[in-house]
């Protein structure tokens, strides 16, 4: 009974059992491990940070300017949880995300849509510097059997000027609609 009332305080917060599969997901030793293109103001770590110190800040003044933060992970044969926190860090304006599955696993070979950036986006808000966060969350994302790694690509557009935390991505806490075991 205690494990089952555990479990069941565990999926009303938020929290899996799944391990995250992103290196440096909450940024509070710096962006090492990620992978910067654009033509905003270089990405640069931030001292804020959710639930600890640490974020990655992306400052897209200039206009028409945008920047990705992309990172390429390997994936287990299930399906997957994506999550991340967002905030207003001076300029609300959008981010969006998304995954790409490869049959490599380099984030080479054949790809597939796995997130689709276009529908997938939030434009944070509530002030600037880490006063309000705004989670972003996609569970059960379906992984094709030939799927062996993500890319996974943060894009923030002018006239953002945002910070990002926390992000997630790993077996799906639920498998056909069931809780999975740990």
């Amino acid at each position: 009974m205690r494990s089952l009332l555990l479990s069941f305080l565990l999926v009303i917060c938020g929290q899996s059992f799944a391990a995250n599969l992103v290196r440096n997901s909450t940024f509070d030793t710096g962006i090492a491990g990620w992978d910067f293109s654009g033509n905003c103001f270089a990405p640069f770590p931030d001292s804020f940070g959710i639930p600890a110190n640490g974020a990655l800040a992306i400052n897209c003044f200039p206009a028409s300017s945008v920047e990705t933060a992309s990172q390429c992970v390997a994936v287990p044969h299930t399906d997957l949880d994506f999550s991340t926190q967002t905030t207003d860090n001076g300029n609300a304006g959008p981010v969006s995300f998304g995954l790409v599955g490869y049959s490599n696993a380099d984030c080479t070979g054949t790809a597939t849509t796995l997130l689709d950036p276009g529908t997938a986006s939030v434009t944070p808000g509530g002030g600037c510097c880490g006063r309000v966060w705004t989670p972003f969350a996609r569970a059960d994302i379906a992984v094709p059997t030939n799927v062996r790694s993500v890319l996974i690509e943060i894009t923030v557009t002018n006239p953002a000027d945002v910070a990002l935390d926390d992000i997630r991505l790993g077996s799906s806490v639920f498998q056909d609609g069931f809780e999975a075991s740990p």
